[in-house]
C-alpha cells in the first residue's frame, strides 16, 4: 500500500480532540486527498457502533476513505445538521470515529512489508472422515517451520532470502486488499497472520474450496515448491470434492397452501412441511447422515439442472417455486419459475424422484399400518393361511406360508394347478387356523414358494397388474 501521501492527512484527524463534528474543512481534505462520492447507503441509525462495524475490515485506504467521504458528506448535507449534531451525541462524534478509522488504516503503515518479522499460516480441515491441522510459519530471515497436529510431525527448513522476500510480497499483495470474515467453513479454514516487529498481527480467514491465485500463480503450489514440502496444506493444497451444502424449495401451493423443502448438509437434516391457509401445518423432519448421502446422490441431478427462459410464458394455473442452492465451491443460486413441464428443466422428474424416494424410504412407521396392529404371531397349533388372487383366475385360493414377514397386499410366488407350474399371485387376506379348521386337509394344501422378486417378473409375467379386488 502506497500510504506515504496519507500520513500528513491521517494524523491530522486522527486524534479524539482534533475535531468535534463534521465540518467543511474535513470534506474538503478529504477531496484534496482524491477521495470520491461512491454509492454506498449511508449509516444514519441511532447507533454510532454501526459505522464502525460496517468498515471495520476494509484494508485499503482509498476504498475506506471513498466510504467514510461518502457517509460525512451526507451527515454534512443533512438539513439542520448542526441541531442534528448538537441534539445526538453519536452524530456530533462521528467526525472522531471516521478519523479513528482512517487512523487504523495508517497503523497499518506498520505492516509494510519490510517490517513484516513472520508470516502464520495455520489450516483446520475436518470433514467426514478427515482431519488435518497444520501451522506453517515464514519467517523473515528465510526458515520454515511445519507442524502437523494430527501426525505430530515437524518439518524445517531454511530457504534463500531472496525467496522468502518473494514469497512475502506475493502474501502482501494479494491479503492487502481483501477480506474473507465470513468464509465457508463446510470443510475447514485458514488463517493468515503477518506479525510485525513489535509481535503485533493481522489476520485474515478463509474457507477451502476456492483456488487462492495472485497474478496468476496458485499461491498454495508456488509456496510447497519454494518451500520443498508438498505435504503442507497452506490455502487450497486439499482436494475436496464439491457438494450441495443448502438446498431449499419453496412451491405456492393451491388455496394459498405453501410447500417448503430444506435440506442442510453440514447440519444433517431434511424438512418438508405444507402449510395450509387454515394454518395447519404437515411437516416431516430427517434427521441423520444419510441426508448428506441423499445431497451426494442428487448432486449430479442438481448439476444438471437448467432451466428455460419463461419470459414470455405465463401459465395462470402453474405454481410458481423459489429454488436456492448452494454447493461449498459454489455461490447461492437462486431460480425462480412455474412448476410445469415448460418452466421447470428436463431432469427435474429424475431430481425430485430421488428425494421422494428418500423421504418415503424413512418416514413409513408402524402406528398407521394395519398390517401391524391386525397382525398376531402364529401359535404352535396353527398354520398361517394365505388367500391369494392368481391373475386372470376368478376363483381365490388358499395358500400355506411359512413366511410371518408377508403382508395383505404382497405378490408372491405360488405353484399353480395340477403340474405346480409358478404364478404371480397377490395376498389379499391372511389368517390363522388350526388344523380342523383349514379349507382343504392339511396333506391336500400347498405352500406358497417364496414372496416374489424382480425378475420374478421378468420370467413369469411382464404385464403383471394387482388384482382390482384389493382396490
Amino acid at each position: 500500500m502506497e500510504l506515504n501521501k496519507y500520513k500528513e492527512f491521517i494524523s491530522k484527524y486522527s486524534k479524539r480532540d482534533g475535531i468535534d463534528r463534521v465540518t467543511k474543512a474535513f470534506l474538503n481534505d478529504c477531496k484534496k486527498m482524491g477521495f470520491k462520492k461512491v454509492d454506498i447507503e449511508p449509516v444514519y441509525d441511532d447507533d454510532e457502533i454501526d459505522i464502525y462495524l460496517r468498515y471495520r475490515n476494509i484494508y485499503d485506504i482509498e476504498t475506506l476513505g471513498n466510504y467514510l467521504y461518502t457517509q460525512a458528506n451526507y451527515i454534512y448535507d443533512v438539513e439542520d445538521r448542526f441541531d442534528l449534531l448538537e441534539a445526538h451525541e453519536e452524530y456530533r462524534e462521528l467526525n472522531i470515529i471516521l478519523s479513528f478509522m482512517l487512523y487504523q488504516i495508517h497503523e497499518l503503515s506498520r505492516f509494510d512489508i519490510d517490517n513484516v518479522t513472520r508470516i502464520v499460516i495455520e489450516t483446520e480441515i475436518d470433514y467426514e472422515d478427515k482431519f488435518e491441522n497444520q501451522k506453517l510459519t515464514l519467517y523473515k530471515t528465510g526458515k520454515v517451520k511445519l507442524s502437523d497436529v494430527k501426525e505430530h510431525e515437524e518439518y524445517s527448513n531454511t530457504i534463500s532470502k531472496n525467496d522468502m522476500d518473494d514469497i512475502y510480497n506475493k502474501l502482501n499483495q494479494c491479503f492487502s486488499n481483501i477480506k474473507m470474515t465470513n468464509a465457508d467453513k463446510t470443510v475447514g479454514f485458514w488463517s493468515i497472520s503477518f506479525f510485525n516487529k513489535r509481535d503485533e498481527l493481522r489476520t485474515i480467514q478463509g474457507g477451502y474450496g476456492e483456488t487462492i491465485e495472485y497474478d496468476g500463480i496458485n499461491l498454495t503450489e508456488y509456496i510447497q515448491e519454494l518451500i520443498e514440502n508438498y505435504d503442507a496444506i497452506v490455502f487450497d493444497g486439499y482436494e475436496i470434492e464439491d457438494k450441495i451444502d443448502y438446498l431449499s424449495l419453496i412451491l405456492g401451493g393451491k388455496d394459498d397452501s405453501t410447500e417448503s423443502l430444506y435440506i442442510d448438509y453440514s447440519k444433517n437434516y431434511l424438512e418438508y412441511y405444507i402449510s395450509h391457509n387454515d394454518g395447519t401445518v404437515n411437516m416431516h423432519h430427517f434427521d441423520g447422515y444419510s441426508v448428506r448421502i441423499l445431497l451426494d446422490n442428487i448432486y449430479d441431478d442438481v448439476k444438471q439442472l437448467v432451466f428455460k427462459d419463461d419470459s414470455d410464458y405465463v401459465n395462470d394455473d402453474a405454481h410458481h417455486f423459489i429454488l436456492k442452492i448452494k454447493t461449498i465451491k459454489e455461490k447461492l443460486k437462486v431460480y425462480e419459475g412455474y412448476y410445469d413441464k415448460q418452466g421447470l428443466s428436463d431432469n427435474w422428474p429424475a431430481f425430485i424422484a430421488e428425494i421422494y424416494h428418500y423421504m418415503a424410504t424413512y418416514r413409513d412407521g408402524d402406528i398407521f399400518d394395519p398390517n401391524c396392529f391386525t397382525k398376531r404371531k402364529k401359535a404352535d397349533d396353527e398354520y398361517m393361511v394365505v388367500n391369494v388372487a392368481v391373475k386372470d383366475v376368478p376363483q381365490e385360493y388358499y395358500y400355506l406360508c411359512e413366511d410371518e414377514n408377508v403382508n395383505i397386499t404382497d405378490i408372491v410366488v405360488v405353484p399353480f394347478g395340477y403340474d405346480d407350474s409358478l404364478r404371480l399371485a397377490q395376498i389379499i387376506d391372511i389368517d390363522y387356523l388350526k388344523k380342523d379348521d383349514l379349507p382343504l386337509p392339511l396333506e391336500e394344501m400347498k405352500y406358497i414358494d417364496h414372496i416374489a422378486e424382480r425378475e420374478d417378473f421378468v420370467e413369469l409375467d411382464d404385464d403383471y397388474e394387482v388384482d382390482h379386488r384389493l382396490h
